[in-house]
Parts: C-alpha cells; sequence; structure tokens
C-alpha cells in the first residue's frame, strides 16, 4: 500500500511540538530554553529609548507567539519600516514575522525571511525553521540541507533529527528516516511524535508489527492527539481490519474538532484533510462506498497549504472520480483470483477485478505497448511487460495486464486496476513503451495516438500521474 499524506509531525523551537494538534503539548526541556532566549531577545528590543511610546506597543504584538498572524505580521512590517535595528536584533523581527507567515501556511514567505534573518545571524533555530518550510513545499532535498546546517552549528538536537527524518521518509529513504527517529527518541524518550512517525517509516519498510507498536506508543504518551490515531487507521487498513481503521479516523476527527489546532506550525487544514482522506480509504476498502464518497468530498472542501494536504486531496479527487463513474464496483467479494487478463484493444473485465481483491494483496498494472500506428513502433515492450508480469505473478502478484492498449482500453485498464488498489497491501505499475512530459506532467502513449497539428496533444494520452496519485 503507498503510504498518502500521512501526517508527519515536525518539531520547531521555540513553539510547540510542529504537530497536526493544540498548543497545549507539553514542551522539551531546551524548546523552553529556545523560547526564552528568544524572548529575552525580544524584550531587550523594546527596553531602549529607540522607539516612541506609540510604537514601543508594537513590540510585544510582532514577538508573541499568541499574536494573530495578521496583527504580528503588521506590527513586524512596522517595526522593519523604522529602520533602527541591525545585526542579530534585526534578525530576530525578520524570525518573529517568518512566525507569523507559518501561522498563514505562507512557505514562501518563511523561507524568505529566515533567510533575510540567517544573512544577518546563522542560528540553528532558523535553519530548523527554513527546513520545515521547505519540508512542507515538498523541497525535500534542500530541507535536509537545512536541517543538516543546523545539526552542524548547534549542539544534538531530538528535534531536528525528528524533522530530518521525516524528509527522508517523504523521499522514501525510509531506513534513514528510522535512524534519525532512532536517535530523536534516544534524545528525547518521551516525544509522542518522533514514535508516531518511526512507526509510519516502519509502516512503509512493511513491518506492520513493528509500526503498530511505536503508534500505540505514541497514543499511550499522548492520547489528545489525532494524528498517531490516523497512522494507526493506515497500519488497520494494511491488516484488513477496515472496522478498526474507520474507528480510529473517526476518533482522529473528533479530536481534532474538538480542540482545534492552534500550533503556528501546523498547516492549516491538515489534520482534517489527512483523516477524511484515510477514514474514505478504509470505508472504500470495506464497500461502503457512499461514506467513502462523503469523506473523499469533505477532503478536497478542506483548505490545502502543505505537499502532504495537496497529495491527499489528489488522491481524493480520483477515487472519488473512480466511485463516481457509472462503471464504480459492487461491493467487494472476499474470494480473490489469482488470474489476469491481456487487452488488446479493449479489455474484458478482470477475473481479479469481478472477484474483488482482499485486504494484504499485492496487484500490478503492466502495459507493454509497440503497435503504433501514427508514431514509430517500439521491438521490446510487449516482450518486457510479458516478463514483468509473469515475475510479479510468481511472487504472489495479481497483475492486471495489457498489451497494445488504445486509449480507450487503457483508460479502463488503469481504472479496472485503480480500484483494485483499494484493498491492496502493495500497488504496483510497470509500463513499457512511449511515454512524454509536458508542462511538468508525465503521460503514456496509447498505441492509437495521432500526432495532429492544432489539437490538444494531451487530449489523446493517458496520465501517468492521475494514476500514482490514485494508488492508495
Amino acid at each position: 500500500m503507498v503510504s498518502r499524506g500521512l501526517p508527519s509531525p515536525r518539531l520547531e523551537p521555540p513553539t510547540p511540538p510542529r504537530q497536526q494538534t493544540d498548543a497545549g503539548s507539553r514542551l522539551l526541556d531546551f524548546m523552553h530554553r529556545y523560547f526564552l532566549m528568544l524572548a529575552l531577545a525580544a524584550a531587550m528590543l523594546w527596553s531602549g529609548p529607540v522607539l516612541a511610546q506609540s510604537n514601543a506597543q508594537l513590540g510585544p504584538l510582532c514577538t508573541s507567539e499568541g499574536t494573530p498572524a495578521d496583527r504580528q505580521i503588521d506590527a513586524c512590517n512596522k517595526i522593519l519600516a523604522l529602520k533602527v535595528f541591525s545585526g542579530a536584533k534585526l534578525a530576530t523581527i525578520y524570525f518573529w514575522r517568518a512566525v507569523g507567515w507559518n501561522k498563514k501556511g505562507d512557505c514562501a514567505r518563511v523561507i524568505a525571511d529566515t533567510t533575510e534573518a540567517l544573512g544577518l545571524k546563522p542560528d540553528q533555530t532558523l535553519y530548523n525553521m527554513r527546513g520545515s518550510a521547505y519540508f512542507d513545499k515538498g523541497e525535500y532535498d534542500i530541507a535536509i540541507a537545512d536541517f543538516n546546517d543546523a545539526l552542524r552549528i548547534g549542539p544534538p538536537s531530538g528535534i531536528i533529527f525528528h524533522n530530518r527524518g521525516n524528509a527522508w521518509r517523504s523521499k522514501g529513504e525510509y531506513a534513514k528516516a528510522v535512524a534519525d527517529y532512532n536517535e530523536a527518541i534516544r534524545l528525547n524518550p518521551k516525544e509522542a511524535y518522533s514514535y508516531q512517525n518511526r512507526g509510519a517509516a516502519k509502516q512503509a519498510l512493511g513491518d506492520l508489527d513493528g509500526a503498530l507498536a511505536d503508534i500505540n506508543e505514541a497514543i499511550r504518551l499522548n492520547p489528545a492527539l489525532p494524528s498517531p490515531l490516523i497512522n494507526r487507521t493506515v497500519i488497520w487498513r494494511a491488516k484488513g481490519d477496515f472496522d478498526r481503521a474507520v474507528s480510529d479516523a473517526t476518533e482522529a476527527m473528533a479530536l481534532a474538532n474538538a480542540r482545534t489546532p492552534v500550533n503556528i506550525m501546523t498547516p492549516p487544514g491538515s489534520v482534517l484533510i489527512s483523516a477524511n482522506i484515510h477514514r474514505a480509504l478504509a470505508c472504500e476498502a470495506m464497500g461502503d462506498y457512499e461514506h467513502a464518497k462523503q469523506d473523499f468530498g469533505a477532503t478536497l472542501e478542506g483548505v490545502a497549504s502543505d505537499a502532504g494536504s495537496k497529495a491527499n486531496q489528489a488522491t481524493a479527487k480520483v477515487r472519488l472520480s473512480l466511485l463516481s463513474d457509472p462503471a464504480a464496483p459492487s461491493p467487494p467479494r472476499t474470494a480473490p483470483s489469482s488470474e489476469t487478463h491481456t487487452a488488446t484493444s479493449t479489455p474484458a473485465p478482470s477475473p481479479a477485478a469481478s472477484a474483488g481483491t482482499t485486504a494484504g494483496t499485492r496487484v500490478a498494472l503492466v502495459i507493454g505497448n509497440d503497435a503504433y500506428t501514427g508514431v514509430r513502433a517500439l521491438p521490446n515492450p510487449p516482450n518486457d511487460a510479458r516478463s514483468v508480469a509473469r515475475s510479479l505473478r510468481d511472487i504472489g502478484f495479481i497483475v492486471s495486464e495489457g498489451i497494445d492498449l488504445d486509449r480507450a482500453a487503457m483508460q479502463k485498464t488503469t481504472r479496472d486496476f485503480l480500484r483494485e488498489a483499494a484493498r491492496a497491501q502493495v500497488a504496483v505499475v510497470y509500463y513499457a513503451s512511449h511515454g512524454v512530459q509536458i508542462d511538468g506532467r508525465n503521460y503514456l502513449v496509447p498505441v492509437d495516438l495521432r500526432l495532429q497539428g492544432g489539437g490538444n496533444l494531451t487530449n489523446g494520452m493517458v496520465d501517468m500521474d492521475t494514476i500514482l496519485v490514485g494508488r492508495v
């Protein structure tokens, strides 16, 4: 199963741990130290006669974690406009304005202000904050570079090891993620978020029991957090226990709604987006398509400001389209079939698709095209596809195999596969033939594509990115 947009709690000094939860979470000891240092620095800014009395009121508004975002940014802007500070003091103002932008989910401006501050005074907190903003943008390599710099210039920090682990996990480097979470837990053994995210990394490595143990420990350490329950939802779904998956996702929603996240580093709306998508996927997997459609719709209604939430919404859009299709499936039956089908111009429904895929099944889509009529033919894709399909079948995959598919056949084959992926633990896609990238999106080329001027070329192709985000 593809982990899709799980909450990735990020820890952030001087604020509470970066988490899709509330600001009442316990602060780590050295996070107190960061906050105290910055608070003292802020106090020093306003202690002298530099500002007039009316302007002095701007200081607490700019440098307070509890100030609403727009008021905080406005106060910091007015202080910057006075042009009375330089060096470390000026860096402090840029830092707090970045905090305001973080509250609004404006990653680009967080990066701009922390970059200004770093130019004035390099600091571990600033590198961590900028790296966290790059993480939320989905620019994981740059985030890792910033976390590396933070670890290089400051003392060992469980917070930063944790955040770097998030970036490794988002890149698919799960073993490196586990190593960083291990170090974070060694430094902060009672930090629920690190157990939660290590569990998510173990789940991606296929260690469902180890993942469940870590998630349970996170819940034990802080039962008020909604995001570990969302992680556990994914594990129950992978284990085929859909009732428990739905129950955990529902409880996560209740916690999120009861205690609205106020942590300034929480991407707006991310908790409920994540809870809705994973409850929807559990409902779809158990055949409760009406509730699945409701939750997919709720996922799309949320405001997505971070990469994980945007990925969740992309998945919801595809899954909702599949369930709204006139050919949407009936509730799945329990007996799977190990047979496959070979599609030509119009594929017949696969035995696997008609029988229904059970939880824990591994499914694969394998396509090889070479009989092109409008573009250059390729000699090897069908042989390669058949070989890959055979190998996957030998190790237990249910394979949907298509050879020389036109556009209609490719669309039907891929949509049937995506429906099967809803109940599968692992979903693999293999394609051998022509492909193109247009405006940053990847397309598969069916055998009946005609290259003609004046038309929209992508209308004759199949969007590979839609297939990838539609896997669950």
